[in-house]
């Protein structure tokens, strides 16, 4: 019988849903035997999400700072045969209540010497939450042997607008029509099946034992190269930003709501401005700097490896 740990935090719903397409092959193996661990913050984030409690949770994710966090049900001493963890991104890291699985003494305990898949569910923005998380289960001594990123494909215009509604308000508009929904499609998510397919046959056929990686050439992952600057660019002003936060007050704190109006100001104008600069810059610059954001793309997508797209853009894995 082979075990399965599956950790999971998701508020909308939507990675559940990701999740559970995943792992229903592996859930109906009578060879194997899944435990689903729904951690949970001592204090629950909203959903939807206030505007304050959204900015405040800033400096928390650039720092990768812990929530606390209740007490897990799972057995970390238990015989595992393989680890999933899923998580959303939050201002391009992993999500809070992720962290403080990943930071735990149970986390650490279970995850060392392990085969580790991560499971993703966001917008499009993913690889500098997942280089942060590679480097906590590495902390480990966890062996991540694959990945899987669902994105929103129609991420562009329509989802600066969507997203936040949704993020906000708890409701996935289209807005007369026009602007598509917000969320990884249902599609995308029941294709997740194939993925828990080829997982179970590398359990039952002993690869995750040998941590060999299971989904190469399954499109498990997705970048978007012309994105990988403007992650780089996001991730140097939240770390300035969260700095500032910081210093000026601890979470939910009073003394730090001027910084976090300040931001929630200034960062629609930043968006606006920063991100067409970056990519017009990359476009004229691309015989110089091309070379190197592909390398960084190969390098992002391991272990699972990405594969270019026919328009000759890297929207690997699409």
């Amino acid at each position: 019988m082979k075990r399965v740990l599956v950790i999971v935090y998701s508020q909308s719903g939507q990675l559940e849903r990701i999740v559970r397409a995943i792992i229903e092959p592996l859930e109906s193996s009578p060879d194997v035997e899944v435990w689903v661990e729904h951690i949970r913050p001592r204090k629950p984030y909203p959903f939807p999400w206030n505007l304050r409690e959204f900015f405040q949770a800033v400096p928390e994710c650039a720092h990768l700072n812990p929530p606390p966090m209740e007490p897990f049900t799972f057995d970390p001493e238990a015989p595992w045969d393989l680890v999933i963890v899923a998580y959303q991104v939050w201002f391009l890291a992993p999500s809070l209540p992720a962290v403080g699985f990943l930071k735990s003494r149970e986390g650490a305990r279970v995850l060392r010497n392990r085969p580790v898949i991560t499971v993703i569910g966001c917008r499009e923005m993913w690889t500098m939450a997942h280089q942060k998380v590679k480097k906590l289960l590495d902390a480990h001594g966890a062996s991540l042997i694959d990945n899987i990123v669902m994105i929103d494909r129609r991420s562009g215009l329509g989802s600066f607008f969507n997203t936040p509604f949704w993020l906000l308000t708890g409701k996935k508009a289209t807005f007369f029509g026009w602007l598509p929904r917000p969320g990884v499609d249902e599609k995308d998510v029941r294709d997740g099946r194939r993925f828990g397919e080829a997982i179970l046959k590398g359990l039952l056929e002993g690869a995750v034992a040998r941590k060999e990686t299971l989904l190469r050439g399954m499109g498990a992952v997705t970048i978007d190269s012309r994105l990988v600057p403007v992650e780089w660019a996001g991730e140097a002003f939240f770390q300035l930003w969260s700095f500032l936060a910081r210093a000026a007050g601890p979470f939910g704190s009073l003394r730090r709501d001027p910084v976090i109006i300040f931001f929630a100001l200034i960062f629609p104008l930043v968006l606006s401005t920063a991100v067409p600069t970056i990519l017009v810059s990359q476009w004229l610059l691309k015989p110089v700097v091309g070379p190197f954001i592909a390398r960084q793309v190969a390098r992002y997508a391991e272990p699972s490896g990405c594969e270019r797209g026919s328009s000759g853009e890297e929207r690997d894995g699409a």
